[in-house]
């Protein structure tokens, strides 16, 4: 796949989506909502990667819609956990 292909596909999908979450991330953190230090692009990908749909284990069947809305909901637990507002 032409190396021009995967960048503009990261920039108009996966980047666009983690800037996006990020600017939130960023309202959030000024109404006191959320702890945010440094880069809110960081926190966006922490959160992403938590609540991604891919499973580490190498399973021949995708996840059940129950085990996502498990994994979803344990991976937004340890984002606020991690990112309280004190």
């Amino acid at each position: 796949m032409p190396r021009a292909a995967i960048e503009t596909w990261q920039e108009n999908g996966p980047l666009r989506v983690r800037r996006a979450l990020a600017e939130r991330l960023t309202a959030l953190r000024d109404r006191g909502l959320l702890n945010v230090p440094g880069d809110p692009e960081r926190a966006a990908l922490h959160l992403l990667l938590l609540i991604s749909a891919a499973h580490p284990s190498y399973r021949a069947a995708a996840p059940s819609d129950e085990e996502v809305d498990a994994a979803v909901a344990a991976g937004v637990r340890a984002f606020l956990h991690g990112y309280a507002a004190t």
